[in-house]
């Protein structure tokens, strides 16, 4: 009888501790943070009426985002990327203006107690960068000019510091469009192991494959491969999966994607498939801005200013069927990102100032959850 009411006694207390456990997993603050970049000033393209890089919470429960921090002493901060706990990468995008060359690169510091200072900056020897990426294996950093071709790259030092290697490619070329009266580079990306860097170029309708030496940390300054994309198309963003085996090409002017092979050994890049992006039809207000795969591999997404919308493409043996449209509740959706645990997704909009909180539901749908203000939104990084 004695042992009969131990075991009884040991059952309860796991019983109790089993629920405690679950009710603490269920209580867990459900938060995220991240990084979001701004224009901060009136440039061609853009009122921007941020002032800085924002450092924000978004607490899911409670549907409302937090500003906790504004990285100040940034000029258009429109892209960046964490290097780690400790320092960030931003290009300063501006356009010509009495200065020669302005574009610039910023390196911010985060100290322990969550202080940020601008510790070091370098020019880009040409104007208006607006995309950076950075490679953790190799320690390298890419910056593309919009304006002037150039394709600027550096490392980095242990530290996170940058080193005193900066370097300038210069890239010539033009096509039919109006906006392609030179070359527009618009994007940087290397591959996991940091042997390749794949570069866009809006302006020309090209994608360049450049070979990388991850001993020395140089660029090969002519393209191991050049992949000409659809005439007018106009080459913005792109995205490959998690094999890079595919290459999905987001084109701006066209609001198209184009689907390719990749063959990181040869850098040869195949065209397989082109889809459009809209749900109605083209005009010229409306721009393809940003494309990423799903968390799960299973779904290509993009961002359609213009349209306002964001547009989810299954994709059948690694090719986007037909897209299914969902409104961004603003104007003028540029850069969105997924969560890394895959559970929602955060688009800005950059000319109604707000950035808008889906949760990524099964079968490829979004579902809204809410939405907060935050000035000319562009660039949104989870820390």
């Amino acid at each position: 009888m004695r042992l009969s009411k131990i075991t009884s006694f040991i059952c309860l207390c796991l019983i109790w501790g089993i629920s405690c456990k679950e009710e603490t997993k269920t209580t867990l603050p459900n938060k995220y943070s991240f990084y979001v970049g701004t224009y901060t000033q009136k440039e061609g393209h853009v009122d921007g009426k941020g002032k800085g890089i924002y450092d924000v919470t978004v607490d899911i429960d409670a549907a409302k985002i937090t500003i906790n921090n504004i990285i100040t002493d940034l000029v258009n901060p429109s892209f960046l990327v964490a290097v780690d706990s400790h320092n960030i990468l931003t290009v300063n995008e501006l356009s010509p203006n009495p200065q020669n060359f302005p574009g610039r690169i910023s390196r911010l510091e985060i100290s322990q107690d969550g202080q940020y200072r601008k510790a070091q900056e370098a020019g880009t020897y040409g104007n208006a960068p607006c995309h950076i990426s950075y490679c953790p294996s190799t320690q390298m950093y890419a910056t593309a000019n919009y304006l002037g071709g150039q394709l600027i790259y550096g490392s980095l030092s242990e530290k996170g510091e940058l080193n005193s290697d900066l370097t300038e490619i210069v890239f010539t070329g033009k096509s039919i469009h109006a906006r392609q009266e030179a070359p527009h580079l618009h994007m940087t990306h290397f591959t996991q192991d940091g042997t390749r860097l794949l570069v866009s170029d809006l302006g020309a309708d090209k994608i360049y494959v450049m070979e990388v030496d991850t001993l020395t940390k140089k660029i090969a300054p002519r393209p191991l491969f050049v992949f000409t994309s659809t005439p007018g198309g106009g080459p913005r963003h792109f995205c490959m999966d998690k094999d890079e085996k595919m290459l999905y090409v987001l084109q701006e002017l066209s609001n198209s994607i184009v689907s390719c092979t990749f063959e990181k050994s040869t850098g040869i890049i195949s065209k397989k498939a082109e889809i459009s992006t809209l749900s109605t039809q083209p005009a010229d207000s409306k721009l393809a801005a940003h494309i990423a795969l799903s968390p799960d591999g299973k779904y290509l997404v993009c961002s359609n200013r213009g349209e306002n919308n964001l547009a989810v493409f299954t994709l059948n043996q690694s090719i986007p069927e037909k897209p299914v449209h969902f409104s961004t509740e603003g104007k003028t959706p540029r850069h969105f990102t997924f969560t890394r645990d895959g559970k929602y997704l955060i688009a800005g909009n950059q000319d109604s100032g707000n950035l808008v909180v889906f949760e990524w539901v099964s079968g490829g749908k979004f579902q809204k959850k809410f939405s907060a203000e935050l000035p000319t939104p562009v660039c949104i990084v989870e820390k």
